[in-house]
């Protein structure tokens, strides 16, 4: 059909990353390449050549390469992190030893056993990519149930240390895409990815959410508010921008 782009996709990996890549020709005159959350797009003109083309592939998964090492937080999105049979998962600091088991079950499973131990029970015949996509899932929910108690009594304490507002409901959540959130109703939601992070990092986190109980934006009042309640907030601000690949399933 004319005026409908054409598009192919890749695979590419290192030993610490995989990136999705798009390969869209189009109606365009020049060439583009991107990276997003969820992968790399390689735009090209249709009337490109296959010669060219290929050419082009390789000099942008250079491009990709570079990017990536440049900027550990980009590639964050696309880490391999691999787990193993007796593996110890360090998560802030609390150890946890990884125990795989096969299950005869279609549900995938995790379960903490003497708050250091965590099974995970694998359906069989499970690829190694439904692993690698399941087991960080698992171990979020597993581990931010186990912390969740700890996270909640520290969110009502600073609550009623600098705000003193209604509070709803306190939820651990395995979030990619921010570190928090606050509702309308008061529900103040955290990444389970915060769990890798030192306590007073999580302090700023919270104390940023509840903020937005009183001011529902990024308003110089809000800063106001969260300034108030922790004067060098910006530090810990920093230290999510230059460490949140650090922190992950």
């Amino acid at each position: 059909m004319i005026g409908m782009a054409k598009s192919t996709s890749y695979l590419l990996k290192t030993t610490d990353w995989k990136i999705q890549v798009q390969v869209v020709r189009e109606w365009r005159t020049g060439i583009r390449f991107s990276i997003g959350k969820k992968g790399a797009y390689l735009r090209f003109p249709r009337h490109l050549g296959a010669s060219q083309v290929t050419k082009e592939i390789e000099r942008a998964n250079l491009w990709i390469r570079e990017q990536l090492s440049g900027n550990p937080n980009l590639a964050a999105h696309f880490y391999k992190k691999e787990y193993h049979h007796g593996q110890t998962l360090v998560v802030g600091d609390h150890n946890y030893v990884l125990l795989f088991a096969e299950s005869n079950a279609k549900s995938w499973m995790a379960q903490l056993v003497d708050d250091h131990r965590i099974v995970l029970r694998i359906p069989q015949k499970s690829t190694p990519e439904q692993i690698a996509q399941q087991i960080p899932a698992l171990l979020s929910r597993v581990i931010g149930r186990h912390h969740l108690p700890r996270i909640t009594a520290r969110v009502e304490q600073l609550n009623q240390l600098h705000f003193q507002q209604p509070l709803g409901s306190v939820k651990l959540k395995h979030n990619k895409s921010n570190w928090g959130s606050c509702s309308h109703n008061g529900n103040i939601n955290l990444s389970t990815r915060l769990l890798f992070a030192p306590a007073q990092v999580q302090d700023y986190v919270i104390i940023h959410e509840l903020s937005h109980l009183i001011e529902m934006n990024h308003s110089k009042a809000f800063y106001t508010l969260v300034k108030s309640a922790m004067p060098d907030y910006q530090v810990k601000e920093k230290w999510l921008k230059d460490h949140s690949h650090l922190c992950h399933f």
